[in-house]
């Protein structure tokens, strides 16, 4: 028999705790649900209810923190961050030994190896994705291949620029250890839907007043 208050389950007797957990997160958390005993029997409904909330309340906060991290590994500051360390770690970076082509006696003789590993991006991507029949370009790429092929094409490390979004999530990442804030999302809500999500250059003064005023 299930009792529909915040995840209680009563079985055999026994009170349980269970929430389903989202989908997106399963690969994170390596389950599908998380359960618990609240070593609770019939009759003490009422400390059953107080564990049970207390559990839900607990989990909602972990969802919210595991989706601001998520958001957070995806944001283009991050990727272009650790795309430029991969590529200093395999030597691709201009000056470094994976960015000159191989010669012989002065004579070409190969592609660099940063050459070589945009190649095994693109054929990577072509595979995942399918390719276009039209340029023959990969249909698309996952945001760590756009951020590698960004630093590889550069021949440094680049600096994608923040937006209005970008910079809340780190904000909450960084201030909030990832838990949401509802002030802080609901001003950036605010100011995205009245102007956009702007790139944090282009917000002046009077984008600012327009917003407090509007």
């Amino acid at each position: 028999m299930r009792i529909a208050v915040n995840g209680l389950v009563l079985r055999n007797g026994i009170y349980y705790f269970r929430r389903v957990v989202p989908v997106e997160l399963r690969e994170i958390v390596g389950k599908t649900e998380w359960k618990e005993s609240l070593k609770l029997r019939a009759g003490q409904e009422a400390k059953a209810h107080r564990r049970s909330a207390e559990l839900w309340r607990f989990y909602n906060d972990l969802i919210q923190k595991l989706h601001s991290e998520i958001k957070l590994k995806a944001s283009p500051a991050r990727l272009a961050r650790e795309a430029a360390e991969w590529a200093a770690r395999y030597e691709l970076l201009d000056g470094q030994s994976g960015s000159i082509p191989d010669y012989d006696d002065e004579e070409y003789i190969g592609d660099s190896q940063r050459d070589l590993t945009i190649e095994h991006i693109i054929e990577e991507a072509s595979r995942k994705f399918g390719v276009n029949k039209t340029t023959g370009h990969p249909l698309d790429y996952t945001p760590q291949q756009r951020a590698r092929l960004d630093v590889l094409s550069a021949g440094s490390p680049v600096t994608p620029e923040f937006t209005v979004s970008t910079a809340r999530d780190v904000y909450i990442q960084e201030r909030f250890n990832g838990t949401e804030d509802k002030a802080v999302t609901q001003s950036a809500k605010q100011f995205i839907q009245m102007v956009g999500d702007l790139k944090l250059a282009d917000i002046s003064r009077s984008v600012v007043m327009d917003w407090k005023t509007g």
